[in-house]
């Protein structure tokens, strides 16, 4: 076996391997024009999902689909009727040694209600999970609720950095309408991975 031959073969491989990483570092993983493009459902943006049947006691009467915005172009608009669960999600997969996670995203809600008076855990929030290379949920799983205090007809800038588990490969971002009913809109998400300190 001519040695000569699978070295530089093996360096190509590694180069390419280690340029895909740090291409997808510091940029956001969520591909450009996400949100114009329908999936399967032909409700909701590509890549994105309902709720699995066993994740939560979801509100049969709730709506997520793409609607067109006023500004042109496509936004997710989540509907609840009355008080209880409804969401949409989102998975991808993570670049590897990264320590950090910065999600943005701009969102609009009115009408809204909460079920109990306790906007920290219940009302318009997101929901982000890691899963590792078995696809299993690793500690660290993160809600943040009461992102909008009260309902308005003006668009708020949000962020939020998550840290990072050192076995995730994956991250499913979630936005809900948890035990409260009402509408949000929920446009620009970009979630930003950040490599982790030498």
């Amino acid at each position: 076996m001519n040695t000569r031959i699978i070295v530089p073969l093996l360096t190509l491989c590694l180069a390419q391997s280690v340029s895909a990483q740090s291409s997808l570092l510091g940029r956001n993983l969520f591909p450009e024009g996400t949100f114009d493009v329908f999936g399967e459902s032909r409700l909701l943006p590509l890549g994105w999902s309902f709720p699995g049947p066993n994740d939560r006691p979801w509100n049969v009467g709730f709506r997520a689909e793409l609607v067109e915005s006023e500004a042109g172009g496509k936004e997710l608009r989540l509907t609840n009727p009355d008080f209880g669960f409804s969401g949409a999600s989102a998975q991808m997969a993570l670049p590897p040694k990264i320590d950090s996670l910065r999600i943005s995203y701009r969102l609009m809600a009115k009408s809204i209600e909460l079920g109990d008076d306790d906007p920290a855990s219940n009302g318009v929030g997101i929901h982000v999970r890691f899963h590792d290379k078995d696809g299993e949920s690793l500690p660290g799983a993160s809600w943040v609720g009461g992102l909008v205090k009260a309902s308005s007809t003006e668009w708020q800038n949000m962020e939020q950095i998550f840290d990072v588990p050192a076995d995730a490969v994956e991250v499913r971002f979630q936005m809900l309408l948890r035990a409260a009913k009402g509408e949000v809109r929920l446009d620009d998400v970009e979630l930003i991975p950040t490599l982790l300190s030498e």
